[in-house]
């Protein structure tokens, strides 16, 4: 279920990357009516009528090739010729791979999430470069299922948020509201039912927190959920993670705060990970060292469903390193975690990408594989989710410059056996560039699977203009 330009983490070490399958049918109905207390968000920009091919969003550039304009979103009113525009197509209930679509132009879309529900569909958040929070519905074949929804006025983007799927196609966004100077942050959360219709007024999950800097969820089998958040709790203090569930009906139980008893030093990048028997894991980057010589491992705390400590705190064999590194973990559909974790210096300097795989407690079950890895190709953003008894997927971005302010980025998924070995070699899902000033750029991106096998994954892309893509397969 959590990813800022990776230039920025090591110059800052401030980590804020991201980030989930479950949940009932019934999202796949009519778009938000007008009533809704949702403001009705402006639709893509340039989405054309359907079979007309794609034009270019209103002062974002127009799309690369790397996604189309998502099916849908058309009004049915005359075209310019004065003929009828295409009635939008049926919506799709059954899963059907597809894309990438671009699910967002406007605004300056970024830092997505998703979602997806039992049924197949899915629901896509994303941040506006000094905009609204919005979200968009797309259904099992990836057309969209409205027009996009605003959920909250915010300040300057800060962390990717989180969306959680929850029973009957319902669901809960959370997200960091920041003050204009970024300073102080509080993570707010509102729930919606599968029409996309909000169910609770906005509601703060913390306190101000100085820093936040990253956010992380993920439904719970009794219909609730946990979220995990880092940033500096206390004035003066190191950042720390604080986990909070909510039951079924949204209502928040006791908090807890991870304060590490083997360091003092800042906890950062939250993930949670929800096993089988309702226990969950949160595991997160500790730092150590010394401002000379840091160093950096992932370290996991299991909690019973109710929030008690399962054990002592583990630090993950294997995942040391002197510079901050972004990770992620799932709970297999057998009880055990996988982990995947960018390690660096192996492959002649640059960034490589690991998988273990872990008891509930994190304890070592099998060495680690590295699964990708190349001279002069940095590997980013990994992410890692189980598909259900027939295993898990992992996916990632090989990023390269591609010349003056571009990065050429390519996106790769592979398919593991729960036990880690691979089903099937590593498949592109295609190429799309990423604009920046000087250096490799980054986006961010998020994935999403269910147990029937399936996965979706949602990216941003900077090229002459913002966009946010989704890919299901």
């Amino acid at each position: 279920m959590d990813r800022r330009p990776f230039a920025c983490l090591l110059a800052t070490i401030a980590l804020a990357l991201t980030g989930c399958g479950g949940g009932g049918g019934g999202d796949d109905v009519a778009a938000t009516p007008p009533s809704s207390p949702l403001a009705a968000g402006p639709s893509p920009g340039g989405t054309p009528a359907p079979g007309s091919g794609p034009t270019a969003p209103a002062g974002t550039g127009s799309p690369t090739s790397t996604g189309s304009p998502i099916a849908g979103t058309g009004t049915g009113s005359p075209s310019a010729s004065g003929a009828p525009a295409a009635a939008p197509p049926a919506i799709v209930s059954g899963f059907a791979p597809f894309g990438p679509v671009t699910v967002a132009t406007s605004n300056g879309p970024q830092a997505p999430a998703v979602a997806r529900f039992a049924s197949g569909g899915s629901v896509v958040v994303w941040q506006s470069f000094n905009g609204p929070l919005q979200m968009q519905r797309v259904d099992a074949g990836g057309q969209a299922v409205g027009t996009p929804a605003t959920i909250a006025a915010i300040g300057a983007p800060s962390v990717q948020p989180a969306v959680v799927p929850l029973a009957g196609g319902s669901f809960v966004v959370l997200w960091a509201d920041a003050t204009s100077a970024g300073a102080t942050s509080r993570v707010l959360m509102r729930g919606f039912d599968a029409s996309g219709t909000a169910t609770t007024p906005l509601a703060q999950v913390s306190t101000a927190v100085t820093s936040l800097t990253a956010l992380d969820a993920a439904a719970l089998p009794d219909g609730g959920f946990v979220v995990a958040w880092a940033g500096t709790q206390l004035v003066g203090g190191p950042s720390t993670v604080a986990v909070q569930r909510f039951d079924a009906a949204l209502a928040p139980a006791a908090q807890a705060q991870l304060n590490s008893p083997v360091t003092a030093q800042a906890q950062r990048l939250p993930r949670v990970a929800v096993l089988p028997d309702g226990s969950y894991a949160v595991a997160w980057l500790q730092e150590g060292g010394t401002t000379a010589l840091p160093s950096f491992t992932v370290n996991l705390q299991r909690f019973t469903g109710t929030g008690t400590a399962l054990g002592a705190e583990r630090v993950l064999a294997g995942t040391s390193s002197g510079v901050a590194f972004p990770f992620d973990i799932t709970a297999l559909s057998d009880g055990r975690l996988a982990l995947v974790w960018q390690s660096f210096g192996v492959t002649q300097g640059v960034a490589d990408l690991d998988l273990q795989i872990l008891g509930a407690d994190g304890s070592v079950l099998a060495p680690s594989t590295r699964i990708a890895g190349a001279s002069g190709v940095d590997v980013f953003d990994p992410h890692v989710a189980s598909v259900g008894t027939s295993g898990f997927v992992v996916t990632w971005e090989q990023r390269s410059l591609a010349g003056i302010r571009q990065t050429d980025a390519t996106v790769f998924v592979q398919r593991f056996a729960n036990d880690g070995t691979p089903l099937e070699a590593a498949q592109s899902l295609g190429t799309h560039s990423l604009q920046t000033t000087t250096g490799e750029a980054s986006g961010q991106s998020s994935l999403a699977a269910g147990t029937d096998g399936h996965f979706l994954l949602v990216y941003d892309r900077w090229l002459a203009g913002s966009f946010i893509d989704l890919v299901g397969r």
